[in-house]
């Protein structure tokens, strides 16, 4: 899934083959949902917003927005996602942007897996393929050309010895392998 920021628009445009879910930054800091269904281009959607603002004079804009995580704020009316109760009793909680890091791949998070599967060996088999093609990238070289050029001559040169990872490269079933690539670039369970 590739996740571009358009710092133009202040918006994250995650998208998949099929389809794009798109997150907006307001001028105040609040991350709002603009769009989520079919794939679209990275384009400028922020006039999606003007539907939200505009309705009844009693009614705050900011009740109609659809936030990301909705919290108990000022004059939003939904139900919050979020709520905390400060030490005074009040519920009033407001969620702000402040920044953000876009991170290639699925880190690891402690206690967590960094990947969903249903079998124990496709998970160590893609545990050990991302170590091989980070350790490459560590080292400076194209990952995805070294690691095609091992799986289609068995020659361990093309791995580096960095960070274990010619050993790993060397755990991993080739016909497994391309069976799963084959499956995921078809879309096959």
């Amino acid at each position: 899934m590739a996740i571009i920021f358009d710092a133009t628009t202040r918006s994250f445009f995650l998208n998949t083959q099929t389809a794009s879910y798109v997150m907006h930054v307001t001028e105040d800091g609040a991350l709002v949902n603009l769009h989520w269904g079919a794939r679209i281009a990275t384009c400028d959607l922020r006039g999606l917003l003007a539907c939200y603002r505009e309705g009844a004079s009693f009614d705050a804009a900011a009740g109609r927005l659809p936030y990301e995580t909705p919290t108990r704020q000022g004059c939003y009316y939904g139900t919050a996602a979020v709520g905390v109760i400060q030490a005074a009793g009040d519920t009033v909680t407001e969620l702000k942007y402040v920044s953000h890091r876009i991170v290639p791949g699925k880190p690891a998070l402690t206690g967590l897996p960094a990947t969903y599967v249903e079998d124990e060996n496709e998970a160590e088999m893609k545990k050990n393929l991302l170590a091989v093609y980070e350790a490459l990238n560590e080292k400076g070289y194209n990952s995805i050309s070294q690691i095609v050029g091992y799986i289609l001559s068995e020659d361990p040169t093309y791995i580096t010895t960095h960070n274990n990872a010619r050993s790993l490269v060397r755990r991993l079933d080739r016909d497994e392998l391309l069976q799963a690539m084959v499956k995921c670039y078809l879309g096959i369970k």
